[in-house]
């Protein structure tokens, strides 16, 4: 039987990306051509008839398929300490079919040969595709840039992918099971693959947003566990699982000032995934899980965040985590992006400038003292010009010549979302903010940092004021009357997408928190059963009612201020 398939069977390597359904009333297909599938995309296989041989009419093999590809495991699925390739199987037949029937070849011509065992009906099948030893390890690798797999029953061909070029961590999954192939970076080796695909192939971008609360698992020895309670900053090594993939080993220490708690309380922690080994968690190296100690809303800092991004300001993204530690429960987290290499290219498109963070102080500084956080040893000489320019007067020419050193617009946008959401501890204070060089524009720009005391009820009464900021530009900038026009201007934007007139310019904070109320609900009354928070889940929903009238009011806060300048 495994004779006809080698003899009569000659499997040739794609050369151009494309998929093959599976044989449906005895008819093959072949790839179809001009499909690139790195990119977003809808992919449409072509169907034609070919002269490989056909499983008979009479007696047809079971139906099996190939169900899900990875050409490309980057971090997404752990098998004994490898990301290696592998292949799903699917039987959407009523009869179990025995494994020793089936085989697999790559490109190449390499093929695996199943042995023991076998696929229950509705039942999965997964053979890595590693080299390695074992029943379910076939002796090839796939190729990334493009490979066939063919799926072969008692010899007879019954399936075959033709992958295309996919990115790390992208995988061809049928949608549903059985169904057409779709590219996607919802990984679900060994399960179902759904009834969706991912609406994009950006693998960061399962980590961040609203599609679920991950499920957390931190690992740390009793070693590393007794290191970070005599030293929170120090980098100790642990493994973490995020729903269910797992990452071994990274590099885990504590974070936060005000909100730094000990390693047995609701404590932040900073991870680096790539600090022990070249390792990633969908494409990240470095992220944080945020403890929220200051919010008993848990809503602060993914509002706020979100309201600095949909303004055009560079800022972090954030969803949320159920975090456990040696599992004991810590609580509700923000799962937060961390300020890195990894987050300027994503926004500037390079990472090849300074990352400042200040810690205190302003540009009058000169970039002296600041931290340097990405391109070390940060060059603090771009920032000469701005402290020079700040302390001239605001005449329009130097106005001109800030703007060649200093992207005005952010820095403006920057205040005037800080003011808007009461963030009393920035660069208004100014304290916590970072500062960014970009060589490919030449200008220095801001962005937001260490939000958890947002929307606080210190924010009416404390610094609540459109036209006072302690960092220089504002009150430079308001010494200028075309630049404080620009500023009123950014004012009426803020206010007029806050309030959400226009559908098609809205912030629509009032969807976003419809959105996260019910997504939260059950965690926070968990967190709440910890005690480690010190919030009740009562305080919980008045403090998200809170917020909510709060952004409700402020758009009318914000015209009655630029009024009063007009």
């Amino acid at each position: 039987m495994w004779t006809l398939l080698l003899a009569c069977y000659t499997p040739t390597e794609a050369t151009d990306p494309g998929v093959l359904p599976s044989f449906d009333d005895g008819e093959d297909t072949d790839v179809s051509e001009d499909t690139d599938v790195s990119e977003d995309t809808d992919v449409v296989p072509d169907d034609t008839d070919t002269d490989e041989p056909l499983p008979p009419d009479e007696d047809p093999p079971p139906n099996l398929v190939l169900n899900e590809v990875m050409t490309k495991n980057g971090f997404s699925f752990k098998v004994d300490g490898e990301y290696p390739d592998w292949v799903e199987l699917y039987n959407d037949s009523a009869v179990p079919v025995a494994v020793d029937r089936l085989s697999l070849t790559d490109g190449g011509g390499r093929v695996w040969l199943g042995t023991e065992g076998e696929i229950a009906p509705g039942g999965y099948l997964i053979v890595y595709a590693d080299e390695g030893e074992g029943a379910d390890h076939a002796p090839f690798t796939l190729d990334a840039n493009g490979d066939t797999v063919t799926l072969a029953v008692d010899g007879w061909v019954v399936d075959r992918l033709a992958t295309g070029q996919l990115e790390a961590d992208v995988a061809w999954a049928r949608i549903p099971d059985g169904g057409d192939w779709e590219p996607t970076i919802w990984i679900t080796a060994g399960a179902t693959n759904g009834f969706a695909a991912s609406d994009t192939l950006d693998t960061d971008s399962t980590v961040f947003g609203l599609s679920g609360v991950h499920d957390v698992e931190l690992t740390l020895s009793d070693s590393a566990v007794g290191t970070l309670r005599s030293s929170s900053t120090t980098y100790v090594e642990g493994i973490i699982t995020i729903d269910g993939v797992e990452v071994d080993p990274i590099g885990a220490r504590l974070r936060g000032s005000s909100t730094l708690r000990t390693i047995d309380q609701k404590c932040s922690y900073k991870i680096d995934t790539n600090r022990y080994d070249d390792l990633r968690f969908r494409g990240l190296k470095k992220f944080h899980l945020i403890n929220m100690v200051w919010d008993a809303a848990h809503i602060r800092e993914y509002v706020s965040y979100y309201l600095f991004r949909e303004f055009g300001v560079p800022a972090i993204r954030n969803s949320y985590a159920w975090v456990e530690m040696n599992g004991s429960p810590k609580g509700l987290y923000l799962f937060s992006e961390a300020y890195d290499s990894d987050f300027l290219k994503s926004w500037y498109g390079n990472d090849d400038g300074y990352l400042w963070e200040p810690g205190s102080g302003d540009f009058s500084s000169g970039g002296s003292g600041w931290d340097c956080e990405e391109g070390f040893p940060c060059d603090a000489s771009v920032i000469t010009p701005i402290a020079s320019l700040l302390s001239s007067s605001a005449t329009d020419s130097n106005v001109e010549a800030l703007e060649e050193v200093l992207d005005l617009d952010n820095v403006l946008r920057l205040i005037a979302m800080e003011i808007a959401v009461g963030q009393w501890d920035g660069y208004c204070s100014p304290h916590n903010y970072r500062v960014y060089y970009d060589p490919e524009t030449g200008l220095v720009s801001m962005q937001p940092s260490s939000l958890d005391l947002t929307f606080d009820n210190l924010g009416y009464s404390y610094g609540h004021n459109y036209f006072s900021c302690g960092g220089a530009v504002l009150s430079w900038c308001l010494s200028n009357d075309t630049c404080e026009d620009r500023y009123l201007d950014i004012l009426d934007e803020m206010a007029d997408r806050l309030e959400g007139d226009d559908p098609n310019d809205s912030f629509e904070t009032t969807e976003l928190l419809d959105e996260i109320e019910p997504l939260i609900d059950a965690y926070a009354q968990d967190d709440a059963t910890t005690g480690l928070s010190g919030y009740t889940y009562d305080q919980h929903v008045s403090q998200f009612a809170y917020i909510r009238q709060y952004l409700l009011d402020e758009p009318a806060a914000i015209r009655s201020a630029v009024d009063s300048r007009r």
